[in-house]
């Protein structure tokens, strides 16, 4: 069977009492998760845990963790230098391997569901999850809970009741991408210098996306730190927010003293640090000894894939398989910019191959994700159809649910057609002016990605003509007339352009 692997980042008010902590990581592993690492920090009286495992019991992980917590912990009686308003502060589901996004924020909902319900403790939804687009970013949902509690209003939460829990505050519950969490220590404790770091290192004063930033004194240590999230490799990494903090605080007359990671770090990240530090134009893990070593495991998921395509069972079917080469199309946009980026011939296409080469990666991300989204969408599907109808309240229960899941398993192949678009548009530019040696392969990208896009609307067409509601069928067959016209009409363009190259 193919593997499939949740992360859980749940971070907790305690950070002195390791009993405690203790106890939270055992109710943790006691429903069958691995537990990665745990970090203790006493100055930020606050501790992390990093699992992983499948979603459900990834999910009832979390609830055992935050359980205990809510038990153990007072929030009244807390004290640290960190931002918190829960003792079960903040809980993230991260993808990892063989899940999608949308699984990530099943599993938010449904432990933010048993939380409010359960313990009591007010729950807000926040990144993917959330179910209001103020509370997406996690600091505003601080702020906001921080407003009501001052003024004394009650809360708006999305599970649970509407006044913080007496002992546990409220809990966070999210889904986001992973993210990188170091501290930068300056070699002196100047409060002042610390702060005005932050704030020129943080993304609102000029650093890369995603790159939140504050700047905290540790009275129990004497020092003070620049905190930090990255919460968007690609656009800013580990490294290059490290050398920021270096110079930014080399201008205030401070040197930076030394840096800790707080959690664990993702490969590409550890990757990239290593290419920068050696002077190379990338490093690709099948260049780590042990890591190559291990490549085979990933052989043995996609035989098994194919597999199940070739199998008697509904699915994984054409949707997923769509993605599947729709990733490959990706793939290759990203060999070819590769294969240009560094050369000389090529200097004055770089900037542009480097913005082509994130930007088919984030594509080809995605379609892979979308292979297990479309597999999940058909499976609700059938689970749908098999609901009882012996009463006519059943009947119609059945009816809606059924409606309701043919949407959403036209809307996923919908998507991959159009993020197979997305591949096609940024290959354009890569057939004109990329490395003419690898041409070929911008061309047998392109055609990928009109495949992938023209077989993926098969199945929109397939589910929307079983709908009941004929106005939304009617639209879904519009977007598909659309989606396929524009297919052909790129591809036919960048062929056109890879000829011409090669002719010549």
């Amino acid at each position: 069977m193919r593997r499939t692997l949740m992360e859980c980042v749940p971070n907790f008010s305690e950070g002195r009492d390791a009993a405690t902590v203790f106890e939270i990581a055992r109710a943790a592993r006691a429903q069958g998760v691995r537990l990665l690492d745990v970090h203790l920090d006493a100055d930020h009286n606050r501790s992390v845990l990093t699992l992983v495992g499948e979603p459900d019991a990834l999910v009832a992980a979390a609830f055992a963790a935050i359980e205990q917590a809510v038990a153990l912990i007072d929030l009244g009686e807390h004290h640290g230098v960190h931002p918190r308003i829960g003792v079960a502060d903040v809980v993230p589901f991260v993808p990892i391997t063989g899940v999608s996004r949308e699984a990530c924020v099943l599993a938010a909902r449904a432990l933010g569901q048993r939380v409010g319900a359960e313990l009591g403790v007010p729950v807000f939804l926040y990144e993917w999850a959330a179910a209001r687009p103020e509370h997406r970013n996690l600091a505003d949902v601080r702020r906001m809970y921080e407003r009501l509690r001052v003024s004394g209003k009650p809360l708006t939460p999305d599970f649970g009741p509407p006044r913080a829990h007496a002992r546990a505050g409220v809990v966070t519950i999210g889904a986001r991408a992973p993210l990188v969490a170091l501290n930068c220590y300056l070699a002196e404790p100047d409060l002042d210098a610390v702060w005005r770091i932050a704030a020129r290192t943080r993304e609102r004063g000029g650093g890369p996306a995603g790159l939140k930033a504050l700047g905290l004194s540790l009275p129990g240590a004497n020092r003070v730190q620049v905190s930090m999230n990255i919460t968007q490799t690609d656009q800013g990494p580990p490294h290059a927010a490290v050398e920021r903090v270096q110079e930014i605080a080399r201008a205030e007359g401070v040197e930076l003293a030394e840096s800790e990671l707080v959690g664990l770090l993702p490969l590409d990240s550890v990757l990239r640090a290593a290419a920068h530090a050696l002077g190379l134009h990338s490093l690709d893990a099948r260049q780590v000894l042990e890591l190559a070593a291990v490549e085979v495991e990933d052989r043995v998921e996609l035989d098994w894939f194919l597999d199940e395509l070739a199998s008697k069972a509904p699915a994984p079917g054409g949707g997923a398989a769509s993605a599947l080469v729709g990733a490959l199309g990706g793939a290759l946009g990203s060999m070819v910019c590769n294969l240009t980026v560094g050369k000389p011939k090529y200097a004055a296409v770089e900037p542009q191959m480097q913005d082509t080469l994130q930007e088919t990666e984030r594509l080809r991300r995605r379609l892979r994700e979308l292979m297990d989204v479309d597999e999940q969408a058909y499976s609700a599907l059938m689970a749908q159809y098999k609901l009882p109808r012996d009463t006519l309240e059943q009947k119609d229960t059945r009816a809606a649910a059924v409606e309701s899941a043919l949407r959403h398993a036209a809307e996923v192949p919908l998507e991959t057609a159009r993020t197979c678009i997305e591949v096609l548009r940024w290959l354009e530019p890569v057939a004109r002016d990329a490395n003419v040696n690898v041409i070929s392969d911008a061309g047998a990208g392109a055609l990928l990605s009109e495949a992938a896009a023209r077989a993926a609307l098969l199945n929109v067409r397939v589910n929307a003509s079983l709908l009941k509601d004929r106005e939304a069928a009617a639209r879904y067959l519009v977007a598909l007339a659309d989606t396929d016209a524009e297919a052909t009409t790129r591809a036919r363009r960048i062929i056109a352009v890879v000829h011409e190259r090669m002719d010549g």
